[in-house]
This record gives structure tokens, C-alpha cells and sequence, in this order.
């Protein structure tokens, strides 16, 4: 591991820290919820579906939260794991 690396971790680290902005992006998790929804609901559908924008966005908020929370874990259970 290069000082380099390290360095640039701890750049990502604290911009992503600082940064208000999603992690994933709109348009990628949109296609992502629809083929899910499509996939799973399948033919049951008498119509095509829509979701609001309101909709998609507590989707996102709550799945990009869950997604640090596992980081987070994950990070504490190794700094434990050496003890």
C-alpha cells in the first residue's frame, strides 16, 4: 500500500463527509427501482405504473442511509476484529 493510496482514501473520506449531495445517481437508481418493481410485480400489473419524484427520493434518501449505516458497521467490526 502506497502513502499515495492512503492519501487519496482519506481525500474521498472527507469529501464524502462534507458533501450534501446523493450517492448514487438519480437516473441509475430510478432504472434500478423500476426493473425491481417490474420484476417483482411481474404480469399483476393491470397497468403501467408511476412514481412520483417525491417517491423515488425518500427511496433513495432511506436506501443511501442504509447503505452507510452497513459502512459504518462494517468499519467498527474491524477495528474490533484486531483486538
Amino acid at each position: 500500500m502506497l502513502f499515495s493510496d492512503v492519501a487519496k482514501w482519506f481525500w474521498e473520506i472527507k469529501h464524502y463527509q462534507k458533501s450534501t449531495a446523493k450517492l448514487i445517481p438519480l437516473r441509475a437508481f430510478s432504472h434500478l427501482i423500476r426493473e425491481y418493481i417490474a420484476k417483482e410485480c411481474g404480469r399483476r400489473l393491470l397497468r403501467p405504473y408511476r412514481m412520483s419524484r417525491e417517491a423515488l427520493a425518500a427511496l433513495q434518501e432511506i436506501a443511501e442511509e442504509i447503505l452507510t449505516m452497513l459502512f459504518e458497521l462494517a468499519y467498527v467490526l474491524m477495528i474490533f476484529s484486531d483486538l
